[in-house]
């Protein structure tokens, strides 16, 4: 290997502002064009650069990625147009996103599918150090969907995963179609039924170092298959999550994990799960470095908070979230009652609930830290805010 292609491992392992300037030089005494590129993003990483220098320094920066193939190719410019973001030379994170031509936020060409874009993004060396992915697809596979159906989402993406091994991934969102249309407190998750979720398999053996996942839908076909000992966050976005798929995930240990956050859904969408069944995570021994803890979007928050107090994870916690449930002055006078256990969070969130004004009241003054905002919602219709 030449001295060029071993500064580059380095750098694939320690991805320092140094090490970059380092493989700079090398470049561009080599006569590769990133090595400028680099020393063009390290500069306009000042905060000092005046209008007129920024101005000029992104003039170069077009010209260099437009002149230069191995930099950005043809053909990666005609699909790519937005989502892309350049650390010192490379893609550090990408938002390949195909949700219609109704949303602003599409960041591919429109004759390109989100399988085909994200093969062109991985296989471009500009790639070779993505840290952060977010994949947004339109492809719905309906209520039709059977634990067989390879039109699940992740299936043909996270396939390709599993053959590139992008080596430098750490976080990963998985049908994220939603986050750019949040509205105030509002999350805007429409059709999230309509979604499921695989591939898990492919993703566990194409990304073992990852550090953080997020998956949305309305079914997750096989978390069985997720094994992942370095996540340190995990995010279940749903509007259904089924009593079957709670206990998949939770037959294994997970020693790293830090956050954990879990949308149940409404029972009309598939919600089955109860608060027996989140014994396992309420003792602490399937997380057992848990530090943040969000049981949302559930319908029986009520009952859960006549528990919580007496969790064994519970003073292990910095943060906890009930958010989008259905807490109602039935469950607020279990949350006051037992106060002290609760007193050493940094964060405890009982937004979007169904909560009247003397409980806020109440709730407000025992927890100063409390996020109480935006109540919603007819209180005596206990619904979970994200179904459909």
């Amino acid at each position: 290997m030449s001295r060029l292609d071993d500064l580059l491992l380095e750098l694939m392992d320690r991805p320092t502002d140094d090490d970059y300037l380092v493989y700079a030089d090398a470049a561009s005494m080599a006569g590769d064009p990133r090595g400028e590129l680099i020393i063009l993003h390290h500069a306009l990483a000042n905060h000092l650069l005046t209008d007129v220098q920024r101005a000029e320094l992104r003039a170069r920066e077009l010209e260099l990625l437009e002149e230069h193939d191995a930099l950005w190719g043809f053909e990666m410019r005609s699909v790519f147009h937005e989502g892309l973001h350049w650390h010192n030379g490379f893609i550090r994170a990408a938002r390949v996103d195909e949700c219609g031509l109704s949303q602003d936020t599409r960041t591919i060409d429109h004759d390109f599918s989100i399988t085909e874009a994200l093969e062109l993004l991985l296989d471009h060396p500009s790639s070779l150090l993505l840290e952060d992915l977010v994949l947004a697809t339109d492809r719905a596979s309906g209520w039709s969907a059977a634990d067989n159906d390879h039109s699940a989402v992740g299936v043909r993406e996270l396939a390709l995963i599993d053959r590139y091994r992008p080596y430098r991934l750490r976080s990963l969102a998985i049908n994220d179609r939603w986050s750019e249309h949040v509205t105030g407190d509002k999350p805007s998750c429409y059709d999230i039924s309509w979604y499921t979720v695989a591939g898990m398999a492919s993703l566990s053996r194409g990304a073992p170092d990852l550090a953080e996942l997020t998956l949305y839908a309305g079914d997750f076909l096989d978390l069985e298959e997720l094994v992942l000992p370095r996540l340190r966050s995990l995010a279940i976005r749903t509007g259904g999550l089924k009593r079957v798929r709670l206990a998949a995930l939770l037959d294994r240990a997970w020693p790293s994990l830090e956050r954990l956050e879990l949308w149940f859904g409404r029972e009309q969408y598939g919600a089955d799960i109860d608060v027996p069944d989140l014994q396992r995570i309420l003792d602490g021994t399937v997380f057992p470095n848990l530090r943040w803890l969000g049981l949302m979007n559930a319908e029986f928050t009520d009952e859960l908070c006549v528990e919580l107090h007496r969790a064994p994870v519970l003073p292990q916690l910095e943060g906890l979230s009930l958010a989008m449930g259905c807490l109602s002055s039935n469950g607020a006078p279990h949350l006051i009652a037992h106060s002290d256990a609760y007193r050493h969070l940094r964060e405890l969130d009982l937004s979007k609930q169904l909560l009247d004004e003397r409980s806020l009241e109440s709730l407000g003054r025992v927890f100063p830290q409390a996020r109480l905002t935006a109540q919603r919602g007819n209180r005596h219709y206990r619904y979970a805010m994200v179904g459909e």
